[in-house]
């Protein structure tokens, strides 16, 4: 789909692919974990922690990934309540609470970890390799142009 900026009609269009692919994510995740009651935002701090990308703060996964502190806080009580989720106090600095992800479920770590790359299989499933080279060059175009 090609965006017509003297149409913008045509923009809402292109715009709304982007929040299909994020809804369908969101299903596909959910049906993958079914029987464990997860929200979409605990699911996604969930992955965030389980990268160790270094970040283990709900301010750095706020940050990183664009969605607020607060929704992040939200999730982290919930998990935290289903012993999921250990919150521990920086010894340096006592207004910084680290997230440390615990889980004794194999299964559920296993879905966990292979979840996005599933999803990302599925969606460029039958998708020329040099296109979805384009799409995620573009993607991350369109990522620093709206920072």
């Amino acid at each position: 789909m090609i965006i017509d900026s003297n149409n913008p009609l045509k923009d809402s269009e292109d715009l709304s692919l982007l929040n299909i692919i994020v809804k369908k994510y969101n299903d596909f995740a959910k049906s993958k974990l079914s029987g464990y009651n997860f929200t979409p935002n605990e699911i996604s701090t969930m992955i965030y922690l389980l990268e160790d990308n270094g970040i283990d703060t709900a301010k750095g996964i706020s940050t990183k990934f664009g969605v607020t502190q607060s929704l992040i806080c939200r999730s982290v009580d919930s998990l935290t309540k289903r012993g999921i989720i250990s919150v521990k106090t920086d010894s340096g600095d006592r207004r910084v609470n680290h997230l440390e992800i615990d889980l004794n479920d194999k299964k559920l770590l296993d879905i966990l970890t292979n979840l996005n790359s599933m999803y990302i299989e599925k969606m460029f499933d039958g998708i020329d390799p040099q296109d979805e080279a384009t799409f995620r060059r573009v993607l991350g175009q369109i990522s620093e142009n709206i920072r």
